[in-house]
């Protein structure tokens, strides 16, 4: 789960990416996203729009013990209701906004470059990549 809203980006120790993270146990997608927001900068917010859903290459992660994991994320537009923007100084080191044209000067996650750029493209439009699954025999 990601969130975006206004091309807010947050710095972790490595790279930028918007503020996210995990749905806990019995938590909705969308509280999850008001929580972890809330957590990482502040601020309240409540999602609005579902931009789209992702998966695939991009998200796979092998950690330094060697477990591997495949991610899925949910990435929501969200209006302000209330709270001062901060990086929380524990997950985040640095947050700040970006407008749209910035967002290629900005060292991003890696997923974050795949996901970021087309969703600000595609405006108020649900953005999904393109299947590229096809079943088997098929000419494509």
């Amino acid at each position: 789960m990601t969130v975006a809203f206004s091309s807010s980006v947050i710095r972790t120790a490595a790279c930028g990416s918007p503020p996210g993270g995990a749905i806990d146990p019995g938590e909705t997608p969308q509280d999850a996203v008001a929580r972890e927001v809330w957590e990482e900068t502040g601020l309240h917010v409540k999602p609005i729009r579902l931009c789209g859903v992702f998966a695939g290459p991009e998200f796979h992660v092998q950690y330094s013990n060697g477990d591997e994991v495949s991610y899925v994320m949910a990435v929501f537009e969200c209006d302000r209701i209330d709270g001062h923007f901060h990086a929380d100084e524990d997950e985040v080191l640095e947050a700040r906004f970006f407008a749209p044209s910035e967002l290629q000067s900005v060292n991003l996650a890696r997923w974050a470059r795949f996901i970021l750029p087309p969703i600000v493209r595609s405006g108020q439009r649900t953005w999904l990549p393109p299947v590229k699954w096809e079943p088997p025999g098929a000419s494509g």
